[in-house]
């Protein structure tokens, strides 16, 4: 699925935290200020107080007819539950895009995927379902980026590079490029560290951090 320009009549934002709020912020930036918007959270002890943004409980979600929604919260399995529950109530999920993004016409993006302000996604990207890709980060051609994984502001991913399912990349951390013949992989739940620079392939459920990139755990 492209990104869709057009605005979803209600937009509900799992998660109320700092990801929330810019997940707002994106949402109004991108489809105007008078967007309808309310946060979704799983316990009444989480709900907002103020922000000028409706809150609401998971369990008393009651959406209408043109009602989207997306998940902004850093917690994998936190967002996978929510991913859940908002899908069985039978609203489809929107892609919230800032339009600073530089995006091209050539990639594809998932649903429920947030990319935030000054991200560029270049000719040939893939992104799949659930993926965060924060501000400032950079995806060059032919990369992809599998369900869950999350980029951290100030990533820059070379060409042909595979981040796997629910990898974390944190801030700053760098990717050098593969190649047509192979993509470099960054396995299923791996970890690197903020300002890491990964030369070679990252194997799955590790944690590399330093530069070069080097196993730690």
């Amino acid at each position: 699925m492209t990104v869709a320009p057009e605005s979803p009549r209600h937009l509900y934002i799992f998660g109320a935290g700092g990801q929330g709020r810019e997940a707002a912020w994106f949402a109004r930036a991108a489809w105007g200020v008078e967007l309808s918007l309310t946060f979704v959270v799983d316990e009444a002890r989480y709900l907002p107080a103020g922000g000028g943004v409706s809150a609401v409980v998971l369990d008393d979600l009651r959406p209408r007819d043109g009602d989207r929604w997306v998940t902004a919260v850093g917690s994998v399995p936190a967002r996978r539950r929510a991913q859940a529950a908002l899908a069985a109530t039978g609203m489809a999920a929107a892609q919230v895009v800032h339009p600073s993004v530089d995006l091209s016409a050539l990639a594809h993006l998932g649903d429920d995927v947030i990319v935030a302000a000054g991200a560029v996604l270049s000719v040939g990207v893939v992104v799949e379902d659930h993926v965060h890709v924060n501000v400032g980060s950079t995806v060059s051609h032919d990369c992809v980026l599998r369900e869950y994984a999350t980029l951290s502001p100030g990533v820059h991913v070379a060409g042909w590079v595979e981040v796997g399912e629910e990898a974390f990349l944190g801030t700053g951390a760098s990717v050098i490029n593969g190649s047509p013949d192979r993509r470099l992989v960054l396995g299923a739940r791996s970890v690197v560290a903020a300002g890491a620079c990964v030369l070679a392939d990252v194997a799955a459920d590790a944690m590399y951090a330093g530069v070069p990139a080097q196993r730690r755990r």
